[in-house]
């Protein structure tokens, strides 16, 4: 009866003496860069960075006068800018979407990447994303390189809004489905979680973005040297 809890205890010891190995070469290999955004790259940064942001404040705009109509009464009126919203929000995914996929073309033309953390699932709301966030943690520590690491990053970053979407479709349909006598409050809340996520998830893909910015940088300067 000992042997299986001792094989497991082994097995347990070994991988966390892995987790704390790789966590040691990752603050080695953080140690070894020196990352330096350049005026051009800092340029594109904000102007990405801008594009996302009125992207969502145009949706906020509707959400937010959508929920200030309904305390009001204007039942129909509210449910006109909900539509408009999930328009707004439903262009805005795909455009969040085409950056991560070209960020992830861009990675492969350098021979190395900066190290960048995982998302931090405790800036999320929704319990699927965090719980996304929480698996591609995991994941990220068993990856060996950092370009893998920064693939999975924009990967993970891609399921989450995929996912949110979706979330936000079906809250979307219920909440306009209600009669106007009846809103649930519940679904109002889950749509404020959902736009909070959307916004985290903007946060996470400008860090990303200024990483990747930085690392195309260095690759640039090492081909000088050489």
């Amino acid at each position: 009866m000992t042997w299986p809890f001792l094989l497991i205890g082994a097995v347990l010891g070994a991988l966390i003496v892995l987790i704390l190995q790789w966590r040691m070469d990752e603050r080695a290999t953080a140690r070894e860069w020196a990352p330096l955004l350049t005026p051009r790259g800092a340029i594109l940064l904000h102007q990405q960075q801008r594009y996302f942001n009125d992207g969502l404040r145009l949706a906020d705009i509707a959400y937010e006068r959508a929920h200030a109509l309904r305390e009001l009464g204007s039942h129909e009126e509210a449910r006109d800018l909900i539509r408009h919203g999930y328009k707004l929000m439903d262009r805005f995914a795909p455009d969040l979407t085409s950056a991560l996929s070209m960020m992830a073309l861009y990675s492969r033309m350098v021979s190395a990447i900066a190290p960048i953390r995982p998302l931090p699932a405790r800036r999320f709301r929704t319990g699927g994303v965090s719980a996304l966030a929480h698996f591609g943690a995991v994941v990220h520590h068993l990856l060996v390189n950092t370009a893998e690491r920064f693939r999975l990053r924009l990967y993970v970053i891609g399921q989450a809004a995929q996912l949110l979407l979706r979330g936000l479709a079906r809250t979307t349909r219920r909440l306009l489905g209600q009669e106007p006598t009846d809103p649930k409050r519940a679904d109002w809340e889950h749509m404020e979680a959902i736009r909070d996520d959307f916004h985290a998830l903007r946060d996470e893909t400008v860090v990303t973005l200024r990483v990747l910015l930085e690392s195309l940088e260095s690759e640039r300067k090492k081909l000088i040297m050489d």
